[in-house]
């Protein structure tokens, strides 16, 4: 039997039942199946929706992808029900507290178990006025990254600036997150805790130097605080913290697809997760003979192959797959012929070296070549092994998204989806009244595929990007909201086959367009002294630039618990003396940095670190 090709997943409209992957041969589709595994149920994101899936059954995401992510625990004991009383009031200085109506409107599931949040600053902009809502987590490790994400919505028209919040260890971090009318949108706040204990919290608050409405009524949905660095797929509790399991995949029945003298490994995909190694492997199942590929923690892109116990290849290169970026990946191997490619250009070569008899590589794995560690975690859109090694132009070709050239004697096929293969890029004055224009990327794909686009925002243009309702067309005028955030526009390539999206480079930060810049703080202010009820403590301001050159201000604020602060009536200076009404206190500082353009004006402030306990 002549066999042309292994490909996972095997198709991309993945029912419960089906085959997860197949062999191409010379007298059609065989089975080639793979064992899928996880110890429990998961949500799956597919084009109707999200689906809760059973235990051992692979989730195929919204086009065609297969989706694989660690072992996760949501330490949010009703991530649903915020009217629990694990979820607590946020409400201080003129802030209300908030107005909770469960299952008031459709979540992103489909179904009415949404819930509806009213919140009301009365006026209020002083650092002490608040209105939200919060929960705490069970214990966390020491120093662990934890992310915090909630799915949020306008519930009216309006467009609503609030703040997701981590408090842990004395201080506070807030994410400034935007919900809109008409979409779901998933949020998140990634830090670091400073002990053993976090919350999060959905407010409307004052204290994080950027401006959030006096007023909110949204609909929130999913709430999740887990240990680690990146948001993974929902998981619902009620009552209790609840696990997702890992997922794992692999199939050690290949030694009759997999060709061991020759071959070509392809691999279409995402890697996610960079807390560590992540791998790929074709393999006899143990360090002996090994073909295997991944992303290390330092950002090295690793190739290794071993024949007969003896190493042949092991390249390290800090270029070529990215956390969190799509790439498409081939190796060419046969006897003195080793060669990679990544998105289009070739990788890396060798011409030394000896492969394998055939029928050893009988396994093929998304981990380390011993099926345990360095487990893969992403998206997988393909991932398939030809029984010959193919050519430069063909892994060029392939790796850029054509289809090569079929060998002589082979009906090859590769399923043409779209593939941009440059960036879009924006053109415009990133001023408010302006008009920016998207330009599309190039795109590959048969049929030609068609190009939309979806305008987003950032506060830094780094991360937290969120979708603009209804700014889905090739231009977008700016609004006096878009002020001091970054911009983006996403473009979508699509055709019968699939689809294919990039994201252009951020504009600069939005102005007004008036002769001057705002005051911008680069960090934090520091607080340095005695922590004694005799001492002091003096305030040194964080870097401050603006035009014309802002001025300065403070004002000292006191906390019985680190966790709630207020206003010290009086010390607005950079320096602050103690008495016995400080003892058993916590003590912070706000700066403020104003400058006056063309009649109006402007203000930023930024936080200091909790002080020690005063004793």
């Amino acid at each position: 039997m002549s066999i042309n090709k292994l490909t996972l997943p095997n198709n991309p409209s993945y029912k419960e039942g089906s085959l997860l992957s197949s062999v191409e041969t010379a007298n059609g589709l065989i089975a080639s199946e793979f064992t899928f595994t996880r110890a429990s149920s998961a949500i799956s994101k597919k084009r109707d929706g999200y689906h809760k899936l059973g235990e051992n059954i692979p989730r195929i995401e919204s086009g065609g992808k297969l989706l694989l992510e660690p072992t996760r625990t949501n330490l949010l004991t009703y991530s649903n029900d915020f009217a629990d009383a694990s979820w607590g009031v946020v409400s201080g200085g003129a802030g209300s507290a908030p107005i909770i109506t469960p299952n008031y409107g459709n979540s992103p599931e489909g179904v009415n178990n949404a819930t509806r949040l009213q919140l009301d600053l009365n006026g209020g902009v002083g650092d002490s006025d608040r209105s939200g809502i919060q929960a705490s987590a069970g214990s966390v490790t020491n120093r662990a990254t934890t992310c915090k994400t909630i799915w949020i919505k306008s519930n009216d028209s309006n467009i609503y600036d609030l703040i997701l919040m981590e408090a842990t260890g004395g201080s506070n971090t807030g994410e400034l997150v935007k919900a809109l009318p008409n979409v779901w949108t998933r949020v998140s706040n990634i830090g670091t805790v400073t002990g053993t204990q976090t919350r999060l919290a959905l407010s409307l608050d004052n204290r994080f130097g950027v401006s959030v409405s006096n007023t909110a009524d949204v609909l929130i949905y999913g709430a999740q605080l887990e240990e680690g660095s990146y948001p993974t797929s929902n998981i619902n509790t009620s009552g209790a913290t609840a696990t997702r399991l890992a997922d794992r995949c692999f199939n050690d029945n290949l030694g009759n697809v997999i060709n061991g003298s020759e071959g070509t490994l392809f691999f279409d995909g995402v890697f996610i997760g960079e807390d560590t190694n992540r791998r790929i492997s074709i393999s006899d199942g143990t360090n002996s003979n090994f073909i295997q590929f991944g992303l290390n923690i330092n950002n090295n892109t690793q190739v290794s192959v071993t024949a007969g116990g003896v190493a042949q290849l092991d390249v390290f290169n800090n270029s070529g797959f990215v956390w969190g970026q799509s790439s498409k990946f081939a190796f060419a191997y046969a006897e003195n012929d080793f060669r990679v490619y990544i998105d289009g250009l070739l990788f890396a070569s060798s011409n030394s070296g000896i492969t394998f008899p055939d029928g050893v590589l009988d396994t093929l794995s998304f981990a380390r070549y011993d099926g345990m560690s360095n487990v893969f975690t992403g998206t997988v859109s393909s991932l398939s092994c030809y029984p010959t090694a193919l050519s430069d132009t063909e892994c060029i070709n392939l790796t850029k998204g054509d289809s090569p050239t079929p060998l002589s004697g082979e009906a090859l096929t590769i399923t043409s989806q779209p593939t941009i293969t440059s960036k879009p890029t924006i053109s415009g004055t990133p001023e408010s009244g302006e008009t920016l224009t998207a330009n599309a990327g190039s795109v590959t794909g048969d049929p030609t595929p068609t190009n939309s686009f979806q305008w987003q925002y950032s506060f830094d243009g780094v991360s937290g990007w969120n979708d603009i309702f209804g700014a889905e067309s090739s231009t977008y005028v700016i609004s006096s909201f878009d002020i001091g955030y970054y911009l983006r526009v996403v473009q979508t390539a699509t055709n019968s086959e699939g689809s294919d999206t990039s994201e252009s480079l951020p504009t600069p930060q939005i102005t007004s367009g008036a002769s001057g810049t705002p005051p911008s703080i680069n960090g934090q202010p520091t607080i340095s002294g005695t922590w004694t009820t005799s001492g002091s403590a003096t305030a040194t301001a964080a870097p401050a630039t603006g035009d014309p050159t802002p001025t300065t201000s403070w004002q000292w604020e006191i906390s019985d618990d680190g966790f709630s602060w207020s206003d010290i009536v009086g010390e607005t200076s950079d320096t602050i003396s103690f008495d016995g009404s400080y003892a058993g206190k916590y003590v912070s500082v706000v700066q403020t940095e104003t400058n006056t353009i063309d009649g109006g004006t402007y203000s930023t402030s930024s936080v200091s670190q909790s002080s020690p306990v005063i004793s």
